[in-house]
């Protein structure tokens, strides 16, 4: 059952309309959204200033799918880099956004700060990298790829 405190409640911040859904992230900000519209169109601006490489691990977007094999939520997911904001805490405009694959933006979410995650894409980038060399999308078993993170 839905609460009424649950309602979308439409604001409006640097002339844009976004959505706050009354939910906070973990580092205690509202979360907001922009209309599947407005993203698509940042995204298309992300991609003519960035080119289509995720900002941290740098993978393309035509190989996600072919690297990482399906991945949840895969028709919505994967088949093109997502928009992640760099600071959660703000809005979405172009100097504050990213494209990243949906591994990357899942693995970010709100647990990390930008520059933390910076780091991580390089590790995942190793990750996948590897993945591509051995064309094996899933890994064995017994495989281990070491984590360090400095």
């Amino acid at each position: 059952m839905r609460r009424e405190s649950d309602a979308h409640i439409s604001v409006t911040r640097n002339g844009k309309k976004l959505i706050d859904n009354g939910k906070l992230t973990a580092f205690g900000e509202r979360i907001t959204k922009i209309s599947n519209k407005e993203k698509e169109e940042l995204r298309n601006k992300l991609h003519r200033r960035d080119g289509k490489r995720c900002h941290y691990c740098g993978i393309e977007e035509g190989n996600v799918i072919q690297i990482w094999g399906k991945f949840y939520g895969l028709e919505k997911r994967g088949k093109k880099l997502e928009v992640d904001r760099k600071d959660n805490s703000k809005g979405y405009d172009l100097g504050n956004c990213v494209l990243a694959c949906s591994v990357c933006n899942c693995a970010k979410s709100d647990k990390f700060t930008y520059e933390e995650f910076k780091k991580v894409g390089d590790v995942i980038k190793g990750i996948w990298q590897q993945r591509k060399k051995k064309k094996c999308p899933t890994p064995a078993p017994e495989a281990t790829i070491p984590l360090t993170l400095t």
